[in-house]
């Protein structure tokens, strides 16, 4: 048996709310709004250049104290991270392709896709 259902709630709650879900035994068939980062959030860091192809990445911000970076794969794993750092980071050890970073400072957090082609 079949029945309709509405859900309620918007992106930015942390959870959604069925109604009427009825009848299919102990599971519901629906749609939901994808994971994403807000694209008019301001970024806290400004991380450059964007494809990196000398090995160095850059970090400008207004905080210059207790920088951290951590850097992901598109797997999700770990593959770098440095605590302290300054407006330089060598990662010229990585290799070509997509990653991500993760830059803190005090209560302050960035992530950021970033490119990498080294030679």
């Amino acid at each position: 048996t079949w029945s309709n259902s509405t859900v309620s709630g918007t992106p930015n709650d942390t959870a959604a709310t069925a109604i009427g879900i009825t009848g299919f035994g102990d599971f519901a068939i629906g749609e939901v709004d994808a994971l994403s980062i807000n694209e008019n959030s301001t970024k806290i860091f400004t991380i450059y250049p964007n494809p990196i192809n000398e090995g160095m990445l850059h970090i400008n911000s207004d905080n210059i104290f207790n920088k951290s970076i951590e850097i992901y794969d598109l797997s999700g794993k770990k593959v770098f991270s440095a605590n302290s750092i300054s407006d330089r980071v060598d990662i010229s050890f990585l290799k070509t392709g997509v990653y991500f970073s993760k830059v803190k400072s005090n209560n302050e957090v960035s992530v950021q896709k970033i490119v990498i082609q080294n030679n």
